[in-house]
């Protein structure tokens, strides 16, 4: 869905002046510079439960929007842990792959507190108001039978908010307001308005959430004051805002997918306060702009339809003949059902009973491309109510102040919600753009560039000229992984004449043990210094969470802590019955790994470990040994892969797109492998489409060949004294664990206490693959699934399927 400018031609007026024509070219060119340019970026998580205790991991999705769509700016997401005491536990990155990231992150059992601060960002994102950042608080229990929670006595407070923003004398004014406690939990009020005379002029009640509206006619040089009454019968008095003499007012009523608008001025108002314009922006876009005269009359209403405009927040704003703000206000377009895709999510067997398997599957009847993550968990854990992606990227990332569940305002399309929402709408605040700045022509201060390309192995040189740069010659790295797979890679490297070096190519994951010299000049790397991975954001020293936040958490416990303090009690006392426990013989039995389980450890890291794909062990096949070359050989051997002309002009298809090639896990094109000896290569994984590693979507799968690198490399002489580093990439990325209880090795004397049944965070479906088949199996204890899907489609639509199978 395209955003659109609509002009409404029974109130827009003729331009009478060559000044003003170019004043208001002058501002739409400002204005979509602004749009077109500093676009902010809003980013979500989905967690695969909603409470854990120390020791869990934290499984976890982002999805990164710019607008209305998956963002193509950035390439990197950033993930910060915290604790309640603001020391940061973890910093970590992770690659946005068709707008999404995921990872994984482990509470330490030396956590404090009972909650774990999780805050996610784009280095774009840190331009503007940290407001946009996600901001979540996670909640820990501990199983502690001692612990006695105290009610506090409720302190109610109340908050009005005018319409537009203004309090005007001798205009009718719609008054919002909602009441909470001190830890933001909604209060149920009532009360009447009065004036300086203590004379009736208006009565209150709330309707949804401590929120509600009424209206009055207020007076010049008058003082209104409410006096209501909570819902402990304790009466409260509260002034309302001051009465401006002067001044313009704006409101707004949606009537079917339309949004109407009334706008009054009164009569003592300047001259440019006449003529005004009403502009309507969505994410930053303009989608509606119109003149309006109101030099002989003092109010005019209007509408314009809403029901192409993309659902979410608009702001509505009414400004001068200047373009200087006078008036504000925030409505929801609920056009949802062009927001969302609902896919089919069901079960083809359930198994309910104790280690039983189970078949979910997910289809998604659409031509385009989805990228999704599922949770499965037991159903009794209950559910975070705080928000899902639908009420996160489409509302909450839009407004200032917490929404009291906000899923409830997109659980349904009733007319009710959607007057409830628009409560929300006129008591939270937003995020406004800076108009006497925008109207100057001044655009945000960048100080982070966008990450148009993802963390690859890069640094720069220190302490040498250019000439000394270009003398020393190419920089020389002998960089070794500091996982399981030891292989160590020989990488040069230009260098720039800045000092500045990278390989575009070279991403990797976790850790490297690096080590350098440079081709033409040996010594030089005793004489420079050399940093890595400049590009990398540096972790923030603290991030404290607001305080306010943690105790409204604290008062909104849920009876799903209940059942996850028993299954940590009992894997508590499991634990302590094994210390107990002496056995004079133990014999273990292991499954040994197959050849090409071993090859899959040696050789590969990141999101090229495991997978589906297809192995093939090159160094014991006679027949790779003699083939011309590894499409020569492959041919046949992968259903669905289609490769002609493999000896000349090659070219590949599956299943409609074409598979990316990995050489050493770096993106090459055909010509470079058609021409390379099978004899050198040791490993070979062809991934079936999609593939999640591929950076261009791979719809259309993966070769992932692997060479015979030698670890005798690592451990040569020729590195020995060399000065090197140890340098940090992207996150590493664990698999989840998910039991098969169908192997006979299993040992089923260990007991099953997981509360996270099955957590998938990378499918993708599309044109080819619409349908995806899930095998998991049950725990001990649960006898009920709640089972989220998530995610969001290439067109920016939002995915979101919840179901509890009993």
């Amino acid at each position: 869905m395209k955003y659109k400018i609509i002009f409404a031609c029974s109130i827009v007026f003729l331009l009478l002046t060559q000044h003003k024509v170019h004043a208001q070219m002058r501002f739409d060119s400002v204005l979509n510079n602004y749009a077109a340019n500093y676009q902010t970026e809003k980013v979500y998580f989905q967690l695969d439960k909603p409470a854990y205790g120390v020791g869990d991991t934290v499984w976890f999705k982002g999805y990164v929007m710019a607008g209305i769509t998956p963002t193509e700016k950035s390439k990197n997401l950033y993930i910060d842990f915290s604790d309640v005491k603001g020391k940061v536990l973890a910093h970590l990155v992770y690659p946005i792959i068709m707008g999404g990231a995921f990872g994984q992150f482990t509470v330490p059992d030396s956590l404090t507190g009972k909650f774990l601060h999780m805050r996610g960002y784009t280095n774009w994102m840190r331009n503007f108001d940290s407001a946009f950042f996600y901001e979540k608080d996670i909640r820990i229990i501990k199983s502690d039978p001692n612990v006695v929670k105290v009610q506090p006595k409720q302190q109610t407070s109340i908050t009005f908010f005018p319409e537009g923003g203004n309090f005007v004398a001798g205009i009718k004014a719609n008054i919002a307001f909602k009441a909470t406690d001190q830890f933001g939990i909604p209060v149920d009020v009532n009360g009447e308005v009065v004036d300086s005379k203590n004379a009736n002029v208006g009565e209150f009640k709330s309707k949804h959430d401590g929120m509600g509206v009424f209206s009055i006619f207020p007076s010049a040089n008058e003082k209104y004051k409410a006096i209501w009454t909570d819902a402990n019968k304790v009466k409260h008095e509260t002034e309302l805002p001051n009465i401006s003499n002067s001044g313009v007012v704006l409101q707004l009523a949606n009537i079917g997918k339309n949004k109407a608008f009334l706008i009054s001025r009164t009569d003592n108002v300047p001259a440019e306060q006449k003529e005004l314009h009403i502009l309507a922006t969505i994410q930053q876009q303009p989608v509606y702009l119109a003149n309006i005269n109101l030099e002989t009359k003092n109010s005019i209403g209007g509408s314009f339809d809403a029901s192409e405009m993309p659902a979410g927040v608009m702001i509505v704003t009414i400004l001068d003949k200047n373009y200087v703000p006078l008036a504000e206000r925030i409505t929801f377009v609920d056009n949802l059902a062009e927001a969302k895709v609902e896919p089919e999510l069901g079960f083809t067997k359930i198994g309910l009973n104790k280690r039983a398997a189970n078949e979910v599957v997910v289809n998604l009847p659409d031509s385009n491309i989805a990228n999704l993550s599922l949770s499965i968990t037991d159903a009794e854990l209950g559910i975070d109510s705080s928000s899902n992606i639908v009420s996160q990227l489409l509302m909450s990332d839009d407004i200032k102040g917490r929404v009291y569940h906000p899923l409830y305002y997109f659980s349904d399309t009733t007319k009710e919600i959607k007057n409830n929402l628009e409560l929300v709408m006129m008591t939270n605040g937003w995020r406004k753009y800076n108009w006497d700045k925008i109207a100057a022509g001044e655009f945000p201060k960048i100080n982070y560039p966008v990450d148009t390309s993802y963390l690859t192995l890069s640094g720069k040189i220190f302490g040498a000229t250019p000439d000394q740069i270009r003398t020393a010659g190419e920089i020389i790295l002998l960089a070794t992984p500091t996982g399981q797979n030891k292989n160590t890679k020989f990488i040069p490297m230009t260098v720039k004449p800045d000092g500045t070096f990278n390989d575009p190519n070279a991403l990797f994951f976790d850790s490297l043990s690096v080590r350098y010299q440079f081709a033409k000049k040996k010594n030089f790397a005793d004489q420079v210094s050399v940093k890595f991975m400049n590009n990398r954001i540096l972790p923030p020293l603290n991030i404290f969470p607001d305080k306010q936040n943690l105790a409204f958490l604290m008062m909104t416990d849920t009876s799903g802590e209940a059942r996850l303090k028993y299954m940590l009690a009992e894997q508590y006392r499991i634990a302590q019955l094994a210390k107990t426990k002496t056995l004079e013989d133990v014999t273990v039995h292991t499954k040994a790994k197959s050849p090409l389980e071993i090859m899959d450890d040696k050789y590969t890291s990141g999101m090229f470990k495991g997978g589906d794909a297809q192995e093939f062990n090159l160094v014991n096949d006679m027949v790779a040994q003699t083939s011309m070359n590894i499409l020569q050989y492959l041919q046949g051997r992968v259903a669905g892969l289609q490769i002609s002309n493999p000896t000349s002009n090659p070219s590949m298809t599956w299943r409609g797109g074409t598979p990316q090639i990995y050489l050493d896990e770096m993106p090459v094109d055909v010509n470079m492998i058609q021409n390379m000896p099978v004899t050198d290569m040791a490993y070979l994984k062809v991934f079936r489409p999609p593939f999640m590693g591929g950076f261009g979507g791979g719809s259309g799968g993966a070769i992932a060949i692997y060479t015979k690198r030698g670890d005798e490399r690592a451990a040569s002489s020729d590195a020995k004294g060399l000065p090197g580093q140890l340098i940090a990439g992207y996150s590493s990325i664990k698999e989840f664990y998910v039991p098969n209880y169908d192997d006979l090795n299993v040992d089923w004397n260990k007991p099953d206490l997981r509360t996270t049944l099955y957590w998938v965070p990378s499918i993708l479906t599309g044109p080819n693959n619409k349908m995806v088949r899930m095998k998991f199996f049950n725990n001990d204890y649960t006898h009920s699934f709640r089972v989220v899907l998530e995610g969001m489609a290439s067109d920016g639509r939002l995915i979101h399927v919840e179901k509890v199978i009993e």
